[in-house]
């Protein structure tokens, strides 16, 4: 029962509520105020941790000060730095392994629930005959990332049971048609590259020591992605037609990727955009905007950077990217040896994050306030395994021997 209610619990908090395009569900802030509330143990942040807070608190109070043609945003200002500051909210109270499963879980089951609704809308819509309108009216950029995720956990989910292994394979199913239905060649690109690096991962551990039973496990996986990607095709051909048309054939049509570059075009927009935000930064290289958006940039106050890097580069300036980055790879560092469905999905997050927001919106800041919490808490798993009589003379330590705790 009790899991039950967290994997409830943890979907709310994915749930990619907005208004007016803007992410509001950032109800899973709540969490860290329940263990408060009960009276549970809070834990003491990484020192690395705290130091950033730190700095990321002292960018804010030198942009309000002196940013001064922007003090009537100053509302907005305290809103997205709050926001920004919620990924460290889980470095203070355990993540135990019932909530990291539920978590698992939630991002399987919010996956399922937008899939069917992505399937509902696109039938009820009139299905194929809506042609690459679709992408506009059942599209979406938004929760893509959050479908890559949930397929590499389940990729690496160990099922008990036939029925165990009907969902697994069923919710992949589910999830790989709702990922097609958000028409996002971003989507299909990050989720291709992960596959493509961990194939090739695989291929060289074969080359190394060819096995009988990794020959066989390669083999069946590219026979069963093959029936999967015809069987899919085949009942959502509309979704073949729109990649094939807007990533194969755009590859192949020098005349089609020079005009995307244009100022007017797709990945033009995205580069002005870039530029813009790289000249703001040269000027304002400690605070950036100071936790405002690039819509400051734009008349009438409207826009986004469509990559998350660039939106925190512009947000924190020079040093608090890097040490976003930094904090990025440390949660890679830590997936990578503790759980390697999440390092893929994360993996897939990063890359999807080249082109559009990810940790931005609600559900992303969601995915990585956890899984920052989880690494947090890294050095302190060591210590629960350590004989009693060891702890005194504890030598704290990281994911990775990088994030420098205190004891």
């Amino acid at each position: 029962m009790k899991k039950i209610f967290l994997i409830g619990l943890l979907t709310l908090f994915l749930y990619p509520l907005s208004a007016d395009g803007v992410s509001v569900n950032y109800s899973f802030i709540v969490l860290p105020l329940f263990f408060l509330l009960t009276g549970r143990p809070l834990r003491k942040p990484p020192l690395l941790f705290l130091i950033l807070v730190a700095w990321y608190a002292i960018v804010f109070v030198i942009a309000a000060l002196y940013q001064y043609d922007l003090h009537v945003e100053g509302f907005r200002r305290i809103a997205s730095f709050m926001v920004f500051m919620s990924m460290f909210s889980y470095a203070i109270i355990r993540l135990d392994s019932d909530l990291v499963e539920a978590f698992k879980g939630a991002v399987i089951l919010i996956s399922i629930i937008m899939s069917v609704a992505s399937v509902f809308l696109f039938l009820s819509l009139g299905g194929s005959a809506l042609g690459f309108q679709a992408k506009d009216v059942v599209g979406t950029q938004r929760f893509g990332f959050i479908y890559i995720l949930a397929l590499w956990i389940l990729y690496f989910l160990a099922p008990s049971g036939g029925y165990g292994t009907l969902f697994r394979y069923g919710s992949i199913v589910l999830i790989l048609v709702g990922l097609l239905l958000t028409f996002s060649r971003t989507s299909v690109v990050a989720l291709g590259g992960t596959i493509g690096l961990f194939a090739l991962g695989r291929w060289v551990q074969w080359l190394r020591a060819p096995t009988l039973k990794r020959t066989t496990t390669g083999v069946a996986a590219v026979f069963g992605a093959a029936v999967l990607a015809v069987i899919i095709l085949t009942a959502f051909p509309l979704t073949y037609d729109f990649f094939e048309s807007r990533i194969v054939e755009f590859a192949m049509d020098p005349g089609a990727v020079s005009e995307d570059l244009e100022e007017e075009g797709s990945a033009g927009t995205r580069l002005a955009i870039l530029r813009r935000v790289l000249d703001y930064v040269a000027s304002n290289p400690v605070t950036g905007s100071g936790y405002l958006g690039v819509w400051t940039l734009f008349q009438g106050f409207a826009g986004s950077a469509h990559n998350q890097y660039a939106d925190v580069l512009f947000r924190t300036g020079v040093v608090g990217f890097t040490a976003y980055c930094f904090l990025l790879f440390l949660i890679g560092l830590y997936l990578r040896r503790r759980d390697r469905g999440l390092f893929w999905g994360f993996l897939g997050i990063v890359f999807y994050g080249v082109f559009h927001e990810t940790f931005k919106e609600s559900q992303g800041a969601f995915v990585l306030t956890f899984l920052l919490g989880m690494t947090a808490q890294a050095p302190r798993a060591v210590v629960r395994k350590m004989p009693a009589a060891a702890r005194h003379d504890e030598v704290s330590v990281s994911a990775g021997g990088a994030l420098p705790m205190q004891t």
